[in-house]
């Protein structure tokens, strides 16, 4: 059981939920520019972005399954949004976790399996720190 399969597991239920506990626990945001391979919230990660860095936000929950879902139409729109937990990722390393997320129907699994399918492409890209994707 991978330790993102335990935070769904423990959590209250509702993928909203979800997302505001885990925002809680990142806490309201970081000082300074953001750095590679930082967790963080989506409203913290943009906030924080220095333009010409590389690093690039990647959502543990996929916007299109949360706008799919109802959760939000645009990107820091509802709260949900704005508290989706990030990594901070090099381009190159994001443009890799993109291409696995192409081999699944993100926008239609159902949340948790969304988070917990992201969660696994990320345990099992080498470039990326396991202690990052919980």
């Amino acid at each position: 059981v991978s330790d993102a399969e335990v935070w769904v597991h423990n959590s209250s239920g509702k993928c909203d939920d979800i997302v505001e506990e885990a925002a809680e626990e990142l806490g309201k945001g970081g000082s300074g520019a953001v750095k590679p391979y930082e967790v963080t919230t989506y409203e913290d990660f943009k906030a924080r972005s220095v333009k010409g860095d590389g690093l690039e936000g990647h959502e543990m929950w996929q916007h299109s399954n949360i706008k799919n879902h109802g959760y939000g139409d645009t990107r820091l729109s509802t709260d949900t949004s704005k508290n989706n937990p990030v990594i901070s990722l090099p381009h190159d390393v994001h443009l890799n976790v993109n291409k696995q997320q192409y081999l699944f129907d993100g926008k239609n699994q159902t949340p948790f399996e969304n988070i917990i399918y992201n969660a696994n492409i990320m345990y099992n890209i080498d470039d990326i720190p396991n202690e990052h994707v919980t």
